[in-house]
């Protein structure tokens, strides 16, 4: 492993190892009252895996915030940002660094901002998360964002507007952008791209909105506070989806009568991200797949930490578990699959709740919008087929090491 520091700082040693709500972001008239005089640490994380191509722009994207230049660089008394290339097969770190080192110039931030690049020769990105919330962020940090490296920050004011919206809701511990597949910007938009488009819409719902690893920004003590589940396939859970199960649901402390916690995570729809969407029909076919096996393993871990029940809360379980044994999540996912059948999933039957879904439309609408409906009920069977079979041969760990 290397370990490189670099920027406007010297070095300093490492540490040791939902329903949400709505926000519109604040009125910029308001924003000089709410972070005029503070003394804020902001830290921005990244997790690289072979992005020596993409890399550049997200950091351009990123260093054109309104956030690095005056007067709004003055709230800040530092904004740190850390990047960790983990398991790259190109010059991811060294792409990085180049990228940092420009573009934190040519803004010209001066000393409050300081930056980092370490490379590490393991890949995974819940350890990946881990490293960098845990071990390369300053604890002392008042925020934290998580961005991934094939975004496109759309408005100057984004990570300002999330950094505000949480100032006023002091309930809330994430805020999060509206997120969009890159595509949308096209003029013309392919047919496999409408109906990417169509499907993804048509799932959301006006009561859940989901928390994307394409950007977001919590307090870092809640983010801190969370731990994911490691493994030494890279099998994955969910990654930026399980620190939002384990804030809204006060870490699996369970409680019947205890909902579980609705103003959690807020959205600031004003702020949008485009993020680098699958396009082929294959990569959508296999991104689907990989959701099902996703959620599969989702479940597992939620029914795993309501039976154990920690009063500690369940990411502290995890964290001992990850450190004495690295392949008791692997196990524990093979001990809850069907066994002597062909069948292993926990969940054999087909919902087709898409075209349930349908219901609440007009008669006309409902007729219009079918045919859609229907192929996006088969391509989830083919999803959930492939998942079985995937699991049922043990090879399901490895199809979070596949690129795009």
């Amino acid at each position: 492993m290397t370990d490189t520091i670099a920027g406007g700082g010297p070095s300093r040693p490492l540490v040791p190892d939902s329903p949400v709500a709505e926000i519109e972001s604040p009125d910029s008239r308001e924003e000089s009252s709410r972070l005029a005089n503070r003394d804020l640490c902001l830290s921005i994380g990244l997790c690289l895996w072979n992005e020596e191509g993409t890399i550049d722009g997200a950091i351009r994207s990123l260093l054109d915030q309104d956030i690095f230049s005056e007067p709004h660089l003055r709230r800040f008394r530092c904004i740190e940002i850390v990047c960790l290339a983990n398991g790259c097969k190109d010059r991811t770190a060294e792409a990085c660094r180049r990228s940092l080192e420009h573009h934190v110039r040519r803004v010209g931030a001066g000393s409050r901002v300081r930056w980092r690049v370490d490379e590490v020769p393991w890949s995974g990105l819940a350890r990946a998360l881990n490293y960098v919330t845990h071990r390369m962020t300053d604890p002392q940090s008042a925020y934290m964002v998580k961005m991934d490296a094939d975004v496109e920050i759309v408005e100057r004011h984004a990570i300002r507007a999330l950094i505000e919206a949480l100032e006023a809701n002091r309930t809330a511990q994430i805020a999060t952008p509206r997120v969009e597949k890159h595509f949308v910007a096209k003029q013309r938009m392919s047919l496999v791209d409408r109906f990417s488009l169509f499907a993804s819409r048509f799932n959301r719902t006006t009561t859940r909105i989901s928390l994307s690893g394409a950007l977001y920004c919590g307090r870092t003590s809640a983010l801190r506070s969370v731990w994911q589940v490691e493994g030494p396939q890279g099998l994955d859970t969910g990654t930026d989806v399980h620190v939002r199960d384990m804030l809204v649901t006060d870490q699996f402390r369970y409680q019947p009568s205890r909902p579980w916690r609705e103003d959690v995570v807020i959205r600031v729809p004003s702020v949008t991200v485009y993020f680098e969407a699958y396009t082929g029909l294959a990569q959508i076919l296999y991104h689907q797949k990989r959701r099902v096996i996703s959620n599969v393993c989702r479940s597992i871990l939620h029914r795993f930490l309501r039976e154990r029940n920690d009063p500690r809360g369940g990411s502290e379980l995890i964290r001992e578990l990850n450190e004495s044994d690295p392949d008791w999540f692997s196990r524990l996912v093979e001990s809850r699959l069907r066994t002597g059948s062909r069948w292993v999933l926990p969940r054999r039957r087909v919902e087709w709740s898409r075209v349930r879904r349908l219901g609440g439309h007009s008669w006309i609408k409902r007729v219009v919008l079918l045919p859609a409906a229907l192929a996006m009920e088969c391509c989830d069977l083919w999803a959930v087929s492939a998942a079985n079979r995937d699991m049922r041969r043990r090879t399901y760990a490895s199809i979070w090491r596949v690129g795009r």
